[in-house]
């Protein structure tokens, strides 16, 4: 059987999909994890969290668009 995660990682329709499915495909349960699975899953995946990139300046953003040829040729 297809995971339910790797069908979400790869654009699926996980939001469509019953929760019992999902939690059982992500080896939980409705009331959540153990504080001892939480402590294993955190040793083996890592935080949850998103990794920094490049800072988002709105006045980069703006620039960007006028250094388009797109841009350029709708004036």
């Amino acid at each position: 059987m297809r995971s339910l995660a790797l069908d979400a990682r790869e654009g699926g329709t996980y939001w469509a999909t019953p929760a019992a499915d999902l939690i059982a495909d992500y080896g939980t349960r409705p009331t959540g994890l153990t504080s001892r699975e939480a402590h294993e899953r955190l040793a083996r995946y890592g935080t949850n969290s998103v990794a920094r990139g490049e800072k988002f300046l709105a006045l980069s953003v703006l620039l960007r668009q006028f250094r388009s040829p797109l841009r350029a040729a709708s004036w």
